[in-house]
């Protein structure tokens, strides 16, 4: 099953957390600005229609850690986006970082 993210608003995570308990969904877990959950596409996107204080559902499609901003670029380049959008089109990268 997919393991999708639900933003929120700061000071929202538990009332977030507890809407997706309500849901059922499976393995609520609160971290920073928002709360993570398991669940198929359809509960993507009954959380989609039904939660009050998420701002977004989003499926985060890639992960690895990097020290460094080439380290990003490499990996990137590493995977087949083309599942996701043309061969030509262009593509944004947004990335975090954890301390």
């Amino acid at each position: 099953m997919p393991n999708f993210f639900a933003i929120t608003s700061k000071g929202l995570a538990e009332t977030l957390a507890l809407e997706l308990e309500e849901l059922e969904m499976k393995r609520v877990n609160q971290t920073g600005g928002g709360v993570s959950f398991e669940g198929s596409w359809e509960d993507a996107y009954r959380a989609n229609l039904r939660l009050r204080t998420a701002t977004r559902v989003i499926l985060s499609i890639l992960d690895f850690p990097a020290y460094e901003p080439d380290q990003i670029y490499h990996n990137i380049l590493k995977h087949d986006f083309t599942k996701y959008v043309a061969s030509k089109a262009t593509l944004a990268v947004e990335s975090g970082v954890k301390e």
